[in-house]
């Protein structure tokens, strides 16, 4: 049997998280202008899945304490998709590097792609 390729063209939608701003007590570790290290306990959502509808799972995630924390975060993701140097779990516990800039955000993809 032949290989066949499929080329799919057009922009990427992501739907957004939901995120919402919650005063939820961080463990931050380290914080300065352009990005934070926070310890992250394990069984906290570091955010919202795509497809986490209904509000009560969008909420006591680690994206929403942040929000409240620093009011903003990098926005290169899309407005409610804050970039986050490394990918967890929701059982695993550890220190997590959230880029507060775009400035850092573009810095942090570039050292993760070298």
């Amino acid at each position: 049997m032949a290989e066949k390729t499929i080329a799919i063209t057009g922009t990427v939608q992501l739907p957004p998280l939901r995120a919402i701003a919650e005063d939820i007590p961080l463990d931050i570790v380290y914080e300065d202008d352009d990005l934070a290290i926070v310890n992250k306990p394990a069984r906290m959502m570091v955010h919202a899945g795509a497809g986490a509808a209904d509000a009560e799972r969008n909420l006591g995630t680690l994206v929403n304490a942040l929000l409240h924390h620093f009011n903003s975060l990098s926005s290169i993701g899309g407005e409610l998709r804050p970039v986050l140097f490394t990918a967890w779990t929701k059982a695993t516990s550890g220190l997590l590097v959230v880029a507060r800039t775009s400035c850092a955000s573009q810095a942090g993809r570039a050292v993760l792609r070298s």
